[in-house]
């Protein structure tokens, strides 16, 4: 079993605030995302290396919308990223041999065309410091402005796997 992840699937269930408080989280998440990726469709357009996600992360560090987030969200965002990147220039050499019959487009803002606001339904959460499970509830980390400790969403679902 090598290699092979497993993954829990639950529904969260938060009440009208739990929900106000996931929205703004992500939110905020979707304005990291647009803040590093511009930073590295700057760089592409002008021909120099993309960031790393250790260049991402010390660069932003210190930026508003990494702040605005748990520093282990903020993190998880800067790596997806990092990995959309990886993936377009993956992608892209398989266009270059003929092996792809679309070109790839790159990584894209996040960012509703119609309505112009950004998607909120995407928190990233992989560090055990970030959530817990327990009793039927999910124990988030919050952002410090938000609220002192940790958001307790109830959820349906059945753990089948407990560890990493």
């Amino acid at each position: 079993m090598n290699g092979m992840k497993k993954a829990n699937i639950i529904r969260l269930k938060p009440d009208t605030v739990q929900g106000r408080i996931l929205k703004d989280i992500g939110d905020r998440v979707s304005a990291l995302w647009n803040t590093a990726n511009f930073l590295c469709r700057q760089a592409f357009f002008r021909d120099e290396k993309i960031p790393s996600y250790s260049r991402l992360c010390s660069v932003l560090k210190n930026h508003r919308d990494y702040k605005a987030l748990p520093s282990d969200i903020a993190q998880e965002v800067l790596k997806k990223l990092s990995e959309a990147w990886t993936g377009y220039f993956k992608l892209l050499k398989l266009y270059n041999r003929g092996r792809l019959k679309y070109k790839p487009g790159l990584p894209r803002y996040r960012k509703n065309c119609k309505t112009g606001n950004r998607p909120f339904g995407f928190i990233p959460v992989k560090s055990p410091k970030t959530y817990s499970v327990r009793d039927n509830h999910l124990c988030l980390t919050l952002p410090s402005d938000v609220r002192n400790g940790r958001l307790q969403i109830p959820f349906r679902g059945i753990i089948r796997y407990r560890g990493q």
